[in-house]
């Protein structure tokens, strides 16, 4: 048992994977966050448009 833990704290096979799942989330959230912000910044561009159009 103890060889078992020593030998996994010596591999750093894993390590990689569980840096580049990381990296993959912290992408994932900025991507999310500034879609979210273009998606405003549209909808209030457009809803100035149909105003305009409307004339109201």
């Amino acid at each position: 048992m103890t060889r078992t833990v020593a030998r996994i704290l010596r591999e750093e096979d894993g390590q990689d994977l569980i840096e580049y799942t990381l990296v993959a989330a912290l992408i994932s959230i900025a991507s999310v966050l500034a879609i979210g912000s273009v998606g405003n910044a549209l909808d209030q561009r457009y809803d100035t448009m149909a105003t305009d159009i409307t004339g109201s």
